[in-house]
């Protein structure tokens, strides 16, 4: 067929010297009225159907029509090199020619066979925009759960009939029994979401994916809300990493532990700020001694320099006495181990409290109070953040005034400093004592 329509079609199978090619091919007219041949199937059939879908393409970019349910779900299932080869003819949109690329790929980047990454993805992204390597790990580790345990694995799953209300649920179910909490499931929904974005500002995808996918607005009490170490125990937990039977954990000291857990106390420094500290980031000679964060490393992306107490930059001065400038300041393992650790910190000082009284009723009420418990009674739990909720609640305890404490952990909005100020029931009745006595009222007199 020597002329074309812009609906016509040629099917046919190229012939080389060594036989016919086992594909067909389609050569046909563009929109623009270009000679365009793209590759086929081995069955005929087959490649008439992918031929009249083609040229369902060509009448759409002809005349500017809409393509029917039926075009656009079979362009959805694309295999990528076809949806290369059309969107290279401009009869698709570019970002169709990602869509049978595997989300995996769009997340983590895609590698060749030796391990290489030739298409950088969202965690590449994430890298050169400067986000810190915890924030990039815990956010593409979230993402990476949603994806598997959902079974998400083209564009084209998150953009299917109830793809939102699947993740929804999943979220909703890992949050009944009781794997995540309210914060960390809105963690899960940002995170998710942000992947979306990203994929549709990048072209890779038409347009952003689970919309309807919604935070949940009682966060704040649910049940992984953090407790804060109260001075008392502070002191205790101290007490118990000085005694010979406190053991070596994930590979720290018991005296590495101890100036660690109150570096983080006494500063109220974030666990991941303190993880990137170096010996470098010391002044320990000036008046006050301070530490200072890089701005990578600080939530709120401003260098952050934090006055020391005298004491402990003592200690400090005698750790790192011997240590190279550019060294770690504190080692730590990673963040879940590092709760654990904590925790079982927590669980053997309690137990060294609990032991030393002799008495067996003084015994049993110290095992009712919440005093170094992992969980309390408000089911606020025990993490090694609960020690920086312990640093604004003791300032608070000692009648420091808002402004001062939302300085000192660097909070921009004094509100977001109120959740870290834990009342005590001991404080509480410390404030009733200032309440106005009042005089008892005599009992009325009885007339008989």
């Amino acid at each position: 067929m020597n002329s074309m329509n812009t609906t016509d079609y040629v099917l046919f199978k190229a012939t080389y010297r060594g036989g016919k090619s086992p594909n067909y091919s389609i050569r046909f007219r563009d929109h623009l009225r270009r000679r365009q041949k793209i590759s086929a199937y081995p069955r005929e059939v087959e490649s008439h159907r992918l031929a009249k879908r083609v040229m369902e393409l060509v009448e759409s970019r002809t005349h500017g029509t809409q393509l029917d349910a039926s075009t656009r779900r079979w362009l959805e299932g694309l295999d990528e090199s076809t949806a290369a080869r059309l969107a290279e003819m401009e009869l698709i949109d570019p970002r169709s020619a990602f869509a049978d690329k595997p989300l995996l790929d769009h997340l983590i980047g895609e590698k060749d066979a030796a391990g290489n990454i030739i298409t950088p993805g969202y965690q590449q992204a994430m890298e050169a925009k400067g986000d810190t390597p915890i924030h990039v790990t815990k956010t593409i580790t979230r993402i990476r759960k949603i994806v598997d345990d959902v079974s998400l694995i083209h564009f084209r799953d998150l953009i299917a009939p109830g793809a939102s209300a699947r993740v929804q649920h999943h979220l909703g179910e890992m949050r009944r029994k009781g794997e995540i909490g309210g914060k960390t499931l809105n963690y899960y929904v940002t995170a998710i979401k942000g992947f979306c974005r990203w994929l549709a500002d990048e072209g890779r995808a038409p347009s952003v994916a689970l919309e309807g996918l919604k935070r949940v607005e009682n966060a704040e009490v649910d049940s992984d809300a953090r407790r804060a170490l109260m001075p008392e125990e502070m002191q205790s937990l101290l007490f118990w990493l000085d005694t010979p039977a406190a053991p070596e954990r994930f590979g720290l000291t018991a005296s590495e532990r101890s100036i660690l857990y109150r570096f983080s106390y006494e500063t109220g420094i974030r666990p991941n700020q303190i993880r990137a500290l170096t010996v470098s980031s010391f002044n320990l000679e000036s008046r006050p001694a301070t530490v200072t964060s890089q701005a990578v490393y600080v939530k709120r992306r401003r260098v952050h320099t934090q006055a020391i107490r005298p004491e402990l930059a003592a200690m400090l001065q005698g750790e790192f006495a011997h240590r190279m400038p550019a060294a770690t300041a504190f080692r730590m393992p990673d963040v879940t181990n590092l709760a654990k650790m904590f925790r079982a910190d927590l669980a053997d000082a309690r137990e060294a409290w609990i032991n030393a009284v002799r008495d067996d009723k003084a015994q049993a009420e110290r095992r009712k109070s919440d005093f170094l418990a992992a969980e309390n009674h408000q089911q606020e739990k025990a993490v090694f953040y609960s020690l920086r909720h312990g640093h604004g609640t003791a300032l608070a305890l000692a009648g420091v005034a808002e402004s001062v404490i939302a300085a000192s952990m660097h909070h921009a909005n004094r509100q977001t400093t109120q959740r870290y100020i834990h009342a005590t029931q001991k404080a509480v009745a410390s404030a009733l004592d200032n309440l106005p006595a009042f005089d008892s009222p005599k009992p009325a007199r009885v007339t008989g």
